[in-house]
């Protein structure tokens, strides 16, 4: 069956305009495979954009840390409902401050249930943090906006702290069991955890007074990119829609 592009072309091109998007890659994915594809460019920017551009992914990436942690419990590596400080003893004071709150487990940081403050968009800020600034911050206290496993908190840094208990539980840092585990099998060739060394992908920008401005470079491949690292194409990104 043919896919009508027109209701999915004007869906997108109105996204675009209402949110100041510079670009929106979007795609299909049907029977396994990349059905239509298409993009939305606004004017001044890049030609040629196609599936096969780069783009960071920003917290897409958590999908992909959360299998590679799924697959370490297949395995026996760790245990979702073990406390992290089982993983790593440093991280024991990473406690609600109420004094009934239970421990921070595996699980609560994948399924953002630490209780663990919201933190956008200081972690896109961060995506390089090094393993003495992630001590620092814990070891000065994290900020809980409410209790542990009592409800839904969406924190970036709550997949840092996976990061770091995914390395003490297995030896290897989250973002090389992805890539060896993940994106390799997957034929995932254009998907990186640091930006492209060719030209073909999407610089970042932001509508600022009636004009696109250059945002900052984005950070390198530190503690906190298990959370919104990856860069990746449309056609990569559908293999592992499929799988």
């Amino acid at each position: 069956m043919t896919i009508d592009r027109g209701p999915l072309d004007e869906l997108v091109a109105s996204y675009a305009a209402e949110h100041h998007c510079p670009t929106v890659l979007w795609g299909v994915v049907r029977d396994g495979a990349l059905a239509t594809t298409g993009n939305v460019t606004a004017p001044g920017q890049p030609d040629g954009v196609d599936e096969h551009t780069v783009t960071r992914i920003a917290s897409m990436t958590k999908s992909f840390s959360a299998a590679a942690t799924l697959l370490l419990r297949d395995e026996g590596v760790l245990r979702l409902d073990d406390p992290i400080a089982e993983y790593d003893p440093s991280l024991a004071g990473l406690r609600s401050g109420t004094s009934d709150a239970p421990p921070v487990t595996v699980r609560d940081l994948i399924s953002m249930a630490s209780g663990l403050v919201m933190d956008d968009p200081w972690a896109d800020r961060h995506l390089d943090l090094t393993d003495d600034e992630f001590d620092a911050i814990v070891a000065r206290g994290c900020v809980f906006a409410e209790p542990t496993a009592a409800g839904y908190e969406y924190s970036n840094f709550g997949f840092a702290v996976l990061g770091r208990v995914v390395e003490r539980a297995s030896g290897r840092r989250i973002q090389e069991i992805v890539s060896d585990r993940l994106l390799g099998p997957l034929g995932m060739t254009s998907s990186t955890w640091v930006e492209p060394e060719h030209d073909r992908w999407l610089r970042p920008l932001r509508w600022l007074d009636d004009a696109w401005v250059e945002e900052r470079p984005t950070p390198g491949d530190g503690l906190i990119a298990p959370m919104g690292g990856i860069w990746t194409t449309v056609a990569d990104l559908a293999r592992w829609v499929t799988w």
